[in-house]
């Protein structure tokens, strides 16, 4: 699973000529908050939820619509790779996945995170408000990206109708995005 987190600019830096820096807090907060499940998992319940480092990086905002990265200076890449070896094994990362977005999301409020488009992201689901003594609401994944990209998706769906119109290139899961 790969999510992008908004980072505020921060720091150094001025409008005249000079670049602005990411403010990195959160950045340091979200590998924390994975650092600390991650010890909760392999040392309370004996497994491993991935063998490889959790990956991070800071990349400029993108002006692509439909990009996680649309609309702010900065953001963070997460990607968390693992390797099922068994049925069991793979179900057991999608949970922890599933813990991860929870724990990121309370960092970052419910609208902190958006899934990497190339990833896994299917079987997620996000906790949705909450804030100021709100009720929180849990929905699926796609409904929580139709929300997150809609102005994206408006363009993009004009753009689809024209290059794709008997919906070629999309699957279900795209399709509940989407749109038909």
């Amino acid at each position: 699973v790969e999510v992008d987190v908004e980072v505020l600019a921060g720091g150094s830096g001025n409008s005249k000529g000079k670049a602005v820096k990411p403010n990195c807090q959160k950045c340091k907060d979200l590998f924390l908050r994975a650092v600390s499940l991650y010890k909760e998992k392999s040392q309370k319940q004996g497994w491993y939820p991935h063998q490889v480092p959790l990956e991070m990086r800071v990349v400029k905002g993108s002006e692509v619509c439909l990009s996680p990265c649309y609309g702010a200076p900065y953001y963070i890449c997460i990607d968390l790779a693992a390797v099922p070896s068994n049925e069991s094994y793979s179900a057991s990362v999608l949970e922890y996945s599933q813990e991860l977005i929870e724990a990121w999301t309370e960092i970052t409020g419910w609208t902190g995170v958006r899934p990497h488009w190339a990833k896994q992201w299917q079987h997620f689901k996000i906790k949705r408000g909450g804030q100021s003594g709100a009720a929180a609401d849990i929905v699926p994944i796609h409904v929580f990206m139709a929300e997150q990209f809609a102005d994206g998706i408006v363009k993009f769906n004009a753009f689809r109708k024209i290059a794709d119109p008997d919906n070629m290139f999309m699957n279900d899961d795209l399709l509940k995005i989407f749109g038909h």
